[in-house]
């Protein structure tokens, strides 16, 4: 009997239907332990199934096969395959001078045929599934499973299987790529977009381990992310992270130098330290970072105190003292109870571009954002609710920001909710829009801009100011608006230093003032402030105000040039250092423009004089009127004549409210300073 070659290979599957009908087996099999029986499972785990437990075989020795019976139904949605797996064994025995055995050497030939087809199954089988080289080259050998532990399969310069380190899978990456902020993980070179490179993120909670310190575990972190070139780094979800207790100088707890294209996602964290000393102390200080983003994040001091200076820590600092940085931005950063949020310093290297997103808001803090000879080119916004100071600038140019502050009056007396400086280096280009509420009795002043040069002359100006001071805000002591200060730099004298104003320009409700100057020229040098427009009753809208090239020193060369605009009534005075022995010529300019839909007697009109005024700083002086009328100033058919005097270095206009208070007319003053010469 011969045996036949089968086209499946000696091997058969059968899906389950719930039946326990006989399967066919249409090979030759010669025993019925011949044959291996496996029920593949619906998650694709096999089973060995066992004779007489779970199946019987009939037709054993038949040429044209038998068949298997399972003992229970077959479940719909299993499989069993049944396959001939004969033992390689040879049991034919000849014995020695008897008559040839035809059937047992058939039987023989034909288990040998059996054997040699199943091994061409399995040979065919491995041949499909398995990784194989190409034909003349010699199949390399992979490492030692303790090689290969943990890693997956690379493959080295020449070809060669290597272990390389990760598992090369992320089930997760398509999911966090298409979700909001997923772009964050795909990271571009700077002046090249088309050079993209996909980044995981790495998690801070990744390298933590038993016995670290939130200190330790952040440290092991930023290192991995900037040894990986930046990206993206979470914080563990709404974690709070310790940095410690401060007791020493401003040394940062924690550094991180060299960042690039990176994120730092805290994850609704909060950052937490102490310092336990007046000491000025920085919680995570950055260096020579581009294109840093920050975000998520909450901070707070719980050793700070407000009433004593200086007592708290500033939750991120960035130094520019060896290298430069740019492009930094913050999104939903809260502080409270704090030094300050975030300082810029160092003068070496400059800071640059730095924006505030939504969301950032500091509380309870004695500074806001600082900028301390560093940060230039900052944009965007952000509110404070009693801060001591809202704002903190010197040393810096283009600041355009909008600011919401909020202060409820308690907590220690301060000088100004707002300073801009000029210390080490001039200050220029600051662009604010402050909406202020709440209470402005704890401050002596609102706005300082305020020279105090260590060695030389300094420069503050290109400055634009809008203040919006709500209706309901709390000043019983009437504080001035906007000072202009200088200070003895150093061990300068006061009367060397000729400090240089640039232009200023101010606009928005300023509130009414009662007692008190608007705006006001201070110095130690004083005992009393020089008024440059005194307050006014009612007076709600101040347009814009500009200050050029006016000096602490008046000079041949200064211009002095004022704008008003929208008064009722009240005087201007504009204060002029001592000028005993000069004479001193001014342009006055006044304007009124009819508004859109103003009544027909209203029309818009210009007027314009020359005023000298002499013997300035010896108890009065003489104004001299009308030099250059140019034309009437009418309004509702009412001329104006405005009043000049000349006062002990001062040039008073006195305005009639009658003259300009219909209130659908705009009316503007310019005053400008063309000549100075001494008098002979």
């Amino acid at each position: 009997m011969t045996v036949g070659v089968d086209a499946d290979f000696r091997i058969r599957e059968y899906p389950g239907d719930d039946s326990a009908t006989a399967r066919p087996v249409p090979f030759k099999f010669l025993a019925a332990d011949d044959l291996k029986v496996t029920r593949v499972n619906a998650d694709g785990s096999e089973t060995v199934l066992v004779r007489g437990t779970d199946f019987t075989v009939a037709g054993a020795g038949n040429s044209e096969g038998g068949s298997v019976t399972p003992l229970a139904p077959i479940a719909t949605g299993t499989l069993w395959r049944i396959e001939g797996e004969m033992a390689l064994d040879q049991p034919t025995d000849y014995t020695a001078g008897d008559d040839f055995p035809a059937e047992s050497h058939e039987r023989a030939l034909d288990r040998a045929m059996i054997a040699a087809q199943e091994l061409r199954r399995d040979a065919t089988d491995t041949a499909v599934r398995a990784l194989m080289v190409p034909r003349g080259e010699i199949a390399p050998t992979l490492p030692s499973a303790a090689g290969r532990a943990g890693g997956y399969l690379a493959f080295d310069a020449e070809g060669l299987p290597i272990r390389a380190p990760g598992t090369g899978n992320d089930p997760d990456l398509r999911g966090q790529l298409a979700s909001a902020g997923g772009d964050a993980l795909v990271l571009t070179s700077r002046g090249a977009l088309s050079q993209v490179v996909s980044r995981l993120p790495l998690f801070i909670e990744d390298y933590r381990e038993t016995g670290m310190s939130d200190v330790d575990t952040l440290e092991a972190a930023f290192t991995a992310w900037v040894a990986q070139g930046g990206g993206l780094l979470v914080a563990g979800a709404g974690r709070s992270y310790d940095l410690g207790t401060v007791s020493l100088g401003s040394t940062p707890i924690l550094t991180v130098t060299g960042l690039r294209n990176a994120v730092l996602d805290w994850n609704g964290a909060t950052v937490t330290m102490e310092t336990t000393a007046s000491v000025v102390a920085i919680g995570i200080e950055f260096a020579d970072v581009q294109d840093l983003a920050i975000r998520n994040v909450r901070a707070t001091d719980t050793g700070f105190d407000i009433d004593q200076t200086w007592k708290g820590a500033f939750a991120f600092s960035f130094n520019g003292q060896s290298s430069p940085s740019e492009n930094i931005s913050f999104e939903n950063f809260s502080a409270e109870e704090m030094l300050g949020p975030c300082l810029f310093y160092g003068d070496s290297h400059r800071i640059s571009g730095v924006s505030f997103g939504s969301n950032c808001r500091f509380k309870n803090c004695y500074y806001g954002p600082s900028f301390q000879e560093n940060g230039d080119n900052v944009s965007g916004g952000f509110a404070t609710e009693n801060a001591r100071r809202a704002y903190f600038a010197y040393g810096v140019t283009n600041h355009d920001l909008h600011i919401s502050a909020h202060d409820d009056g308690d907590g220690p007396a301060t000088e100004c909710a707002f300073l801009i400086k000029r210390y080490q280096r001039d200050t220029s280009g600051i662009k604010l829009a402050i909406a202020l509420s709440g209470s402005l009795d704890k401050y002596t002043e609102l706005i300082n801009l305020e020279h105090q040069p260590t060695s030389g002359s300094g420069y503050i100006g290109e400055i634009s100011l809008n203040l919006q001071l709500s209706r309901a805000i709390e000043d019983s002591a009437g504080i001035p608006r906007l000072v202009l200060r200088s200070y003895t730099g150093g061990s300068q004298d006061f009367g060397a230093i000729s400090n240089e104003w640039g232009p200023i320009s101010i606009d928005g409700n300023w509130g009414t003032v009662a007692g008190a100057h608007v705006i006001q020229y201070a110095s130690p040098a004083v005992a009393t402030p020089i008024a440059i427009m005194p307050g006014f009753s009612g007076f709600n809208q101040l347009k814009t105000f500009d200050v050029k090239n006016a000096r602490v020193r008046y000079r041949a060369d200064s211009d002095v040039f004022f704008k008003f605009g929208d008064l009722t009534s009240g005087n201007i005075a504009i204060a002029l250092p001592a000028t005993s022995g000069f004479i001193s010529t001014f342009k006055v300019k006044i304007y009124a423009e009819a508004a859109p839909g103003a009544a027909s007697g209203q029309k818009s009109c210009y007027r314009e004089d020359i005023v000298a005024l002499y013997n300035l700083g010896g108890g009065g002086g003489t104004a001299v009127e009308g030099a250059n009328n140019i034309a009437n100033f009418a309004q509702n058919g009412a001329a104006l004549t405005p009043t000049y005097t000349g006062g002990t270095n001062q040039l008073t206009i006195a305005l009639a409210g009658a003259d300009y208070a219909v209130s659908t007319a705009y009316a503007r003053i310019e005053i400008e300073a063309i000549s100075r010469v001494a008098k002979r």
